[in-house]
């Protein structure tokens, strides 16, 4: 398995980025790193899902600058949601 840097966002206005595929054909589950950059007025959402269409939050901010979050759950697909507009946001991975 490769992992690959990957832009789950990157926008001022609210919305959700691309959903990625993860690679899970091996027996053991990496550890994926995600970095948000965003307003402190504004929410990001990482999600998850298990079966492409149902999706769940890992990882909620709000009220801060920077965030790093380690991810070890073998989920499908993952994808970052914006809410707010009060200025850019950038949510990047080693997925």
């Amino acid at each position: 398995m490769q992992l690959r840097q990957a832009t789950l966002y990157s926008a001022s206005a609210a919305g959700t980025g691309d959903a990625y595929a993860l690679d899970y054909r091996f027996p053991t589950t990496p550890t994926r790193s995600i970095q948000t950059t965003m307003n402190a007025a504004d929410t990001i959402k990482i999600q998850g899902t298990i079966d492409g269409t149902n999706w769940v939050d890992i990882a909620t901010h709000t009220g801060g600058t920077s965030f790093v979050d380690t991810l070890s759950i073998p989920y499908l697909k993952i994808r970052a949601v914006k809410t707010g507009t009060a200025g850019a946001a950038l949510v990047v991975g080693i997925i």
